[in-house]
């Protein structure tokens, strides 16, 4: 019986070194913004130009924001598995949703908002975790 037991322990020990991993928590949030300017062409370059500078300068500072990447569209790229229909990409890691849902309501990021949806022809947002 002692036997039986000491293989029991012996067994149910390896299994408990052997189990998967803990899920990984999701933490980080990356949200991704494209945007589509009213005005083409020459005026549209500098357009989209100012609101790289402004979506940089403006929004960089926020709490909770690890990485951002605002860069203009680059003709160059025409596979057909590129879209081509934006102006300007925005992209930024944050902590964790929390930091993402300050953000949206924080006063820098609604400044943004209101001085350029007048300009803007369309927008669209995508949001993953990871």
């Amino acid at each position: 019986m002692r036997l039986l037991l000491a293989l029991t322990l012996v067994a149910l020990q390896s299994c408990l070194s052997t189990a998967a991993p803990e899920r990984e928590v999701i933490s980080r949030l990356v949200h991704v913004v494209a945007f589509t300017l009213e005005e083409g062409g020459a005026e549209g370059r500098d357009e989209a130009l100012e609101l790289v500078r402004e979506l940089s300068r403006d929004l960089a500072p926020i709490p909770g924001i690890v990485h951002l990447h605002a860069g203009i569209r680059d003709p160059r790229f025409t596979r057909p598995s590129n879209l081509q229909d934006f102006d300007v990409l925005l992209i930024v890691e944050f902590t964790d949703k929390d930091a993402h849902d300050a953000y949206l309501v924080d006063p820098r990021h609604r400044a943004v908002v209101d001085a350029w949806t007048p300009r803007l022809r369309g927008i669209r947002v995508l949001d993953a975790a990871r």
